[in-house]
């Protein structure tokens, strides 16, 4: 399953994506998610580096009922997705 740690994170990066969930693939694999969830932090990912080509590669794998609905619910989706995390725990 691709994640965002085959794109090389920063720490900083995987603070702003993860908060306190995980800082290492390993961790992160332990949650019960689906590759469209990682495919949104990878979309994030990019944005906060401000690639705003290589996000968009990723936002089109993101079905748009997926994307609308944590757009809605949430002020953003990688806010969104840590709140289901956290949920998980």
């Amino acid at each position: 399953m691709e994640t965002v740690f085959e794109h090389n994170p920063t720490s900083e990066e995987l603070d702003y994506l993860f908060e306190d969930i995980a800082s290492t693939k390993e961790e992160l694999l332990t949650y019960d998610l689906t590759q469209v969830q990682h495919y949104t932090f990878i979309y994030y990912l990019y944005k906060l580096r401000n690639d705003e080509k290589k996000a968009k590669e990723y936002l089109d794998k993101i079905p748009d009922t997926f994307h609308k609905w944590n757009s809605i619910c949430f002020d953003d989706l990688a806010s969104g997705l840590n709140r289901c995390i956290h949920r998980l725990k």
